[in-house]
């Protein structure tokens, strides 16, 4: 399957909502949350029903591009805290 702009959109969405925000979670939860949430299988022992669905793999691809781009500003997934030293 080929991504469009749509799914790009779709996959910074899931990447928000269920990567970035909850701290400890997957790119695997990220993804099942994201089939879940935006693209409806109506039949998982029909192919067809899943044909125009992205893969982990072309998940994982567009996540970490993704992610490059976000480790570049400012914004990071876990904001360091200073370490405070005896003195």
């Amino acid at each position: 399957m080929r991504i469009t702009e749509k799914d790009k959109e779709i996959i910074r969405t899931a990447l928000k909502r269920w990567y970035l925000r909850k701290g400890e979670t997957s790119l695997k939860y990220a993804y099942h949350e994201m089939l879940y949430n935006f693209y409806s299988i109506t039949d998982e022992n029909n192919p067809d029903s899943t044909e125009n669905v992205p893969s982990l793999s072309q998940f994982r691809y567009w996540a970490k591009k993704e992610l490059d781009i976000q480790a570049k500003s400012p914004i990071t997934r876990r904001p360091q805290t200073p370490v405070l030293q005896d003195n």
